[in-house]
Order: C-alpha cells, then structure tokens, then sequence
C-alpha cells in the first residue's frame, strides 16, 4: 500500500495545475487587473514585462491578488484604481516548473506563506 506522503512526493504538479492563467502586462492600470479578474473569475493576475521583440509574450514578473487588491483599497493612502499594477504587485515572482512534484510545490507555499504559484515550461514561461 502506497503510504499518503510518498504519493504526494510522486505527484507532478501538472496533474493539479490550473490552465486558466490570466495575464496582464505591468504598465496596466489596477482597475483593469480587477476587471479581468471579475470577468475570468479568478483570484490572481499574473503580471508580464513588457513584451520585447525576442520575447513577444512577455516574462512573468509578479502577481495581484484578490487579498492585495483588498489590502491597498483598505490600508493605502494613495489609493488610485488608475495606479500601474506593477505598483502593487507581489515581486519577486516566486514559480515552480512543470516538473515540480506537489511536495516540493506545496513546501514553497508555506515555506514563503504564499497561496498561489505559477507553474513555468522548460522554456520559463508560464505553461498553461
């Protein structure tokens, strides 16, 4: 009988990974963050540089929350739903690859008290 602990070593996180990621690119404003994440109803937005011409998609560089969004409405004195996300957002981006396994994942998110981690492809950008 396979013991719980050691299933969970064995466990690629790509058997539990969402291929809902929503993106935005870091020049954006934090209403449309929040709007997207209505619209999508998710809990996060992950937030891309700006794309380059060697890298059209853009490069993860952080994520917005559903909890930082209620967190700067409620404490931030200079509160502006036109504010760049990249102001507000969580950096630097902590990630796992696709050939994490749920363990190592699921030690990362404690590890840092964080609820949510993107999952990156061999070729470091976000797999879906």
């Amino acid at each position: 009988m396979i013991d719980i602990a050691e299933k969970i070593k064995n466990t690629d996180i790509t058997n539990l990974m969402t291929n809902r990621v929503i993106t935005i690119a870091e020049n954006q404003p934090l209403q449309e963050a929040s709007k997207l994440m209505y619209q999508n109803n998710v809990g996060s937005v992950i937030i891309l540089q700006s794309a380059t011409e060697i890298d059209s998609e853009g490069v993860p560089i952080g994520i917005v929350t559903e909890r930082d969004i209620a967190r700067i409405v409620g404490f931030a004195q200079a509160f502006s739903p036109t504010m760049p996300i990249s102001e507000m957002m969580s950096k630097p981006l902590l990630t796992i690859t696709t050939s994490s396994s749920l363990k190592e994942s699921a030690d990362l998110m404690q590890q840092n008290n964080i609820r949510r981690l993107p999952v990156l492809d061999s070729k470091m950008t976000l797999a879906f």
